[in-house]
């Protein structure tokens, strides 16, 4: 212990200024934090744009930090003058862990207990999980760090070392570039990738303090690089697929019946063009059968086309967002399609498929709730405001946001319906919505900050339920929140027969036929989701 004290303290003097500097800025990002709480601009447009990037330039200051003191016993080569004392590489590593926990993770410790009391969150239950977050931080961070610093000799070659890691990360993105499915079918893998990433940094660095290997710690560290870039690869095999994404059983069946409604396309005018090198068609299909306590999570699609060339074409799996609930009649996936595939057949007509990844999920025990005024507070702490704009509700947390819930409402109320609201098409027959799909998660996010804020609005469908608006919330609104609960995935594919692919090629403006029969402007009901919902409400407005 007392080598471990004595390389402590020479490093803490022979680097002060590079620990002095994420001291200040950690103090500059503790300080403005109540102003982003709050809302408020800063002073001026330079100043802001400097608080935004504080966070950046901290992890930025922490990474050199952590590299100037490993570069202080530099691992790389055989002349450095720490060899000649009686220094262990253990006890020499474990100095250089103190230094990164005193001047690091303890600081930020202390900063994010003060944020929590400042902003009324409790504190001393919240410590479990600030302690899982500097875990983490300490993994992703430090241990990233000390990997860099041991592989190199100083700092040119750690910037050199940066780069190459830039470069690798960049070769990485720009496979989602040449392979559009990896951003779907990547989630499949998200967790062993997850512990790639983690084990990359602790076991390089390692590697290096015990055996000093330097070569072999590089080929380790490209290694793990090259994994992550396999790994993404591998996702998009039909046998991962497959397994992700099951076929319908008896168990876990398609929860609404999916079919392709050939009744509505959309209107185009002689001389339309089309631009860029994808277009992106719609395609309505009629949603039926669908549980009363059931919402489905439309989160992949997949389109097949049979050529009148006799080819077969895919598009792959493709991330899709929607979400259907009880009362939805039709959904519109939408899909990117190539240019040079679209035109030659655009008017013509070819046998299509498509197929969609689903989500099933469960409306549990829910609460009738309303504003108190624009302030709403949940169960689990969370609080929760309208803001000035009128249409978003700003909330915040402590640690993490909830797990998935769906939230219904009658906005706009009377009180602040505007008839501009309907101004295009008129309200399809659906209570105001807003769906959190995020699943149960015990590990908090590696945030700086220890307040999560996340927001959310209501979003109303319009008749053909194609297109939805964000609606205004009153002060005082009542709405009813329910929890959702994860069941399964399975997919489903729908035959669309024989098309004509420019009918499906969304018009600007939009406009779909048959017309749908445009009802006088009026309000909207004031019991529309509470009647819209489980009849007697006894799943959802239960108090």
């Amino acid at each position: 212990m007392k080598l471990i004290f004595h390389i402590f303290k020479k490093d803490v003097r022979h680097h002060w200024p590079e620990i002095f500097v994420p001291l200040i800025l950690l103090a500059v990002f503790a300080w403005d934090q109540p102003r982003r709480w709050a809302g408020h601009e800063a002073a001026n447009r330079f100043l802001t744009t400097f608080l935004n990037a504080i966070p950046f330039l901290l992890i930025l200051a922490w990474m050199f930090l952590i590299v100037r003191v490993v570069h202080g016993e530099s691992l790389v080569g055989d002349r450095q003058f720490w060899t000649t004392r009686p220094y262990e590489r253990t006890k020499l590593f474990a100095a250089k862990l103190l230094t990164a926990i005193v001047f690091l993770n303890l600081p930020l410790f202390i900063a994010q207990l003060i944020l929590l009391k400042l902003s009324f969150f409790p504190v001393l239950a919240s410590i479990p999980g600030l302690l899982v977050i500097h875990l983490l931080l300490f993994a992703f961070l430090v241990m990233y760090g000390f990997a860099i610093g041991s592989v190199t000799s100083g700092m040119g070659q750690a910037v050199l070392a940066v780069l190459v890691v830039i470069v690798g990360l960049i070769g990485i993105g720009s496979l989602f570039a040449v392979f559009p499915s990896i951003e779907f079918t990547s989630d499949f893998l998200s967790g062993e990738l997850g512990l790639l990433l983690l084990a990359g940094g602790i076991v390089t660095a390692l590697v290096q303090y015990i055996f000093r290997r330097t070569l072999f710690s590089r080929l380790l560290f490209l290694g793990m690089l090259a994994s992550v870039a396999a790994l993404m690869l591998l996702s998009m095999s039909p046998r991962i697929i497959n397994y992700n994404l099951p076929a319908p059983t008896a168990e876990h069946p398609v929860p609404a019946k999916f079919s392709f409604d050939r009744t509505a396309a959309f209107g185009h005018e002689p001389g339309q063009k089309y631009y860029g090198k994808n277009v992106e068609l719609e395609f309505p299909i009629v949603v039926e059968d669908l549980a009363q306590n059931t919402v489905v999570q439309i989160h992949g699609i997949k389109l097949d086309l049979d050529l009148p060339t006799a080819q077969h074409w895919t598009s792959g799996w493709r991330s899709a967002y929607d979400s259907v609930e009880a009362g939805r009649t039709r959904t519109w996936p939408s899909v990117e399609l190539p240019r040079a595939i679209f035109d030659p057949v655009r008017n013509g007509h070819v046998n299509a498929r498509i197929s969609l990844a689903l989500k099933v999920y469960r409306v549990g025990g829910g609460t009738a709730l309303s504003f108190d005024g624009d302030k709403l507070h949940f169960a689990d702490g969370a609080r929760c405001a309208i803001d000035a704009t009128g249409r978003n509700v700003k909330c915040f947390a402590p640690l993490k946001g909830p797990a998935g819930f769906a939230i219904y409402s009658d906005s706009p109320g009377s009180e602040c319906f505007s008839p501009s609201e309907e101004k295009e098409e008129p309200w399809a027959p659906l209570p105001a919505s807003y769906f959190n799909f995020t699943s149960e998660n015990p590990v908090p996010d590696p945030a700086l900050s220890p307040v999560y804020d996340f927001d959310f609005s209501f979003s109303r469908r319009h008749v053909y339920e194609d297109l939805k608006t964000t609606v205004p919330v009153c002060p005082n609104t009542k709405f009813l929140f329910a929890n959702l609960k994860y069941q399964y995935t399975t997919r489903t594919e729908i035959d669309l027969g024989d098309i004509k692919l420019a009918n499906y090629l969304p018009t600007f403006p939009r406009k779909i036929v048959p017309p749908i029969k445009r009802p006088s402007l009026h309000e909207p009901s004031g019991t529309l989701s509470f009647n819209l919902l489980l009849p007697g409400a006894e799943l959802i407005a239960r108090r």
